[in-house]
């Protein structure tokens, strides 16, 4: 079905097929309606969006920190470039 949508790739489908099955279960019962799937798809847009602008992230190499600015202007973090 996705790759009749064209959202997977043949290549993607051969690497999955080759995966070591360590046990799970796939839902084999009726078809999922329609409202959640979209739900599905919102929230995978969502979650596939940037959530942070790389403009607006300034590393400090000396301090091994990383600014970042608010869309604004208004406020500044600073995090250990680790985290």
């Amino acid at each position: 079905m996705l790759k009749a949508m064209r959202l997977i790739t043949k290549c993607t489908i051969e690497m999955i097929l080759s995966w070591k099955h360590y046990g799970f279960n796939i839902y084999c019962g009726n078809r999922i309606p329609k409202i959640i799937t979209n739900l599905w798809k919102t929230l995978q847009d969502t979650l596939s969006e940037n959530l942070f602008s790389q403009e607006r992230m300034k590393y400090i190499p000396e301090q091994s920190k990383v600014a970042y600015q608010s869309k604004h202007g208004k406020d500044k973090k600073e995090f250990d470039a680790l985290d």
